[in-house]
Formats: structure tokens, C-alpha cells, sequence
């Protein structure tokens, strides 16, 4: 949108949301805490994010709400703007009021999202983009086709830090706890990446880039077996890892350390089953990202559903020459009427 019709639709966009802010502050003036953040939750669940994060940045008393600082904080994550100083802000200000802002989407958040800037300017090689473009493929691909996986936010292939790409999932709605569902499903989404770098260049040319997605996923198997019990051979118990099971005996040590890894077995197994399947769709994700570089959830979704009508127009151009070659006779009679209705004389006939 562009010319004088865009500069007069930004101008008039910008005097709404203005106006709706300060309608909003007014609201919130003498509202108690519980309405404020109801304001704000309402205002998220809007899908309006913006909104949220210029309330809470224009009215001082929710600077001072506990309660609202998890639905400013979730919508910096939404909008991707949770820069290493407001998140650090962020820290200071739950530390100070003793709350526990890190409900279970930012717990999530916290252990796959790198909250760093990003360096477009970055000189990365094609071959590094092309791996890239496939590692966080795979992760939007599983994440797409697993219950209980967090909705993709989107994906891309721009460095931020260390990390050459990144694939940001958030919810739909509020979470004050995560399900054994969801972490089963994280750690499908974490193997991801190892499974399409073994698929599509061979597992002697698997890339040291997947040991975050390692470790991100083994640290929550841990969590799993150790603090949630979701370990029937464990047990309904906790163990305290600290000392890297030092305190522990080599028996309990062992037992845990083998459910971590039937866990991230399990996960592999997953992955790779959804990547094997659907090997058209990752190479479509991936091929997009040198155009695109970073792709929406909903252009993603676009991209699946584009290669699904493909895949099925295809397979109906089969079915429908396989069913012409087992019945030539129905076929013959198909032609001749066909060319009686063209005022034809069929060859043979």
C-alpha cells in the first residue's frame, strides 16, 4: 500500500489505535488490579498484541500490577520485540515483586527462543542457508503435524546471535501449566532438525548445529523424569540433579538416565516418521526461505496446503489412468461415444 492513499491509511490507523489506547488508559485509571489485567487478557486474546504492549508502556499502575506483567511479556514474545533489555527489565521487576512471571508458554519460549537481535548483515554461506532452511523445516513440519505442539508462530532463517535460524511456537490462549502432552510434543519438534539433516544430506553429514535442540530436549526429559513424574519406572518422586547425581545411587542414576533416553528415542521416532511422510512439504518449506527468508505460521500453512492439492490432484491422474488400463473395454466405449458426439467414426469400428 503505498502513495498518498497509504500515507492517509497509516495516518488514520495511527489516530485510531491512539485514540483506543487513551480510551483504554481512561478505563484503567481507577480500575482495580483483576480488571486491569482483564483488560489486557481481552485485549491479547483480540489478537491484538500491539494494543497490550501500548497500554501497559503508557499506564503507570501496571507497572505496579504483578499480574499484568505476564501478558505484557507474552505479547513482546507474540510481536517478537522481547529484546535482551526488556527481557532483562522484565527479570528485575518479577525479582523485586517476588513473582513468578514465567508462566508455562514463556517456560517454553525460554528454552527454544534465543532472545537476541537479529544480523541480516551476517555473511552466511548458500550451503549454510540451504542446511539452515531444512534444519528449522523440519522443526515448523513436526510441529505442524504433532498433538499437543504449540502453534507455529513462524520461522526463519535470519541469524540472531549464535543461532543461524529459529522456529518460534505460542499458544492460543493463556497456559498456567504445560501438559505431559505438550513436553512429549516439544521434544518431537527439539529431534526435528537431526531427523531432516540425516533425511536429506545423510547422517554422515549431520551438523554440529543441532546441539542446542539436543540439549534444550534432553534438559526437559530430565525435568520430566526427575520433578514432573512422568515416569512410570521412576516413579511418582523427585530427584534433585544438581550435583550431576552424585547423591544418588549408580542404580537410580542409571534408571533415570535410561528413561531420558527412551523418551528422546521416542521423539526421534516420531520425527522422522512425520519427516519421511511428508518429505514434499519439508522440501516446499524449505525451498521457500532464499525468497522469503522468514515465513508466518499462516503462510506456512499456505505452503502445505498447496503441495496437499498438488499431491492429490496427482494421485487422481493415476487412479484415473489405472482405471482406464484394467477396463479398456469401458475405455473403448468412453472413446466411441466421444467421437460419436464429435460426428467421428471410431478406428476398429
Amino acid at each position: 500500500m503505498g502513495g498518498v492513499y497509504g500515507e492517509v491509511f497509516q495516518k488514520w490507523t495511527t489516530e485510531i489505535r491512539s485514540s483506543y489506547v487513551g480510551s483504554l488508559t481512561r478505563r484503567l485509571r481507577d480500575a482495580d488490579e483483576a480488571t486491569e489485567v482483564a483488560h489486557l487478557k481481552e485485549l491479547y486474546h483480540q489478537n491484538n498484541p500491539e494494543a497490550v504492549i501500548r497500554a501497559f508502556e503508557s499506564q503507570h499502575s501496571l507497572h505496579c500490577n504483578p499480574s499484568a506483567l505476564p501478558q505484557y511479556v507474552k505479547a513482546l514474545v507474540k510481536v517478537d520485540r522481547l529484546d535482551q533489555t526488556k527481557l532483562l527489565k522484565t527479570l528485575q521487576r518479577a525479582s523485586e515483586w517476588r513473582v513468578s512471571f514465567i508462566s508455562a508458554v514463556l517456560e517454553l519460549q525460554l528454552l527454544s527462543l534465543n532472545n537476541r537481535s537479529e544480523h541480516k548483515s551476517a555473511i552466511i554461506s548458500e550451503e549454510n542457508r540451504r542446511i539452515t532452511g531444512f534444519h528449522e523445516g523440519g522443526h515448523a513440519l513436526v510441529a505442524m503435524h504433532t498433538a499437543g505442539a504449540l502453534p507455529v508462530h513462524k520461522a526463519t532463517v535470519v541469524p540472531r546471535g549464535s543461532a543461524l535460524g529459529m522456529v518460534t511456537q505460542l499458544p492460543d490462549k493463556d497456559q498456567t501449566s504445560i501438559s505431559c502432552k505438550q513436553m512429549l510434543a516439544y521434544l518431537d519438534v527439539s529431534m526435528g532438525s537431526r531427523v531432516d539433516e540425516e533425511l536429506i544430506f545423510g547422517e554422515s553429514e549431520v551438523t554440529s548445529g543441532l546441539s542446542s535442540d539436543i540439549s534444550h530436549a534432553t534438559n526437559l526429559a530430565r525435568k520430566m523424569v526427575t520433578r514432573y513424574g512422568m515416569s512410570n519406572k521412576v516413579g511418582l518422586v523427585t530427584h534433585d540433579y544438581n550435583d550431576n547425581g552424585k547423591s544418588m545411587s549408580s542404580e537410580t542414576r542409571l534408571l533415570i538416565e535410561n528413561e531420558e533416553k527412551r523418551l528422546l528415542e521416542r521423539a526421534y521416532i516420531n520425527a522422522k516418521t512425520i519427516l519421511s511422510t511428508h518429505d514434499k512439504e519439508l522440501r516446499a518449506i524449505a525451498n521457500a526461505f532464499p525468497e522469503h527468508e522468514t515465513l508466518a505460521g499462516n503462510q506456512i500453512k499456505a505452503l502445505l496446503e498447496k503441495v496437499r492439492s498438488k499431491q492429490q490432484q496427482h494421485q487422481k491422474t493415476i487412479e484415473s489412468q489405472s482405471s482406464s488400463l484394467s477396463n479398456p473395454i469401458a475405455s473403448s466405449t468412453a472413446a466411441a461415444a466421444a467421437s460419436k458426439a464429435q460426428g467421428a467414426t471410431p478406428v476398429g469400428s
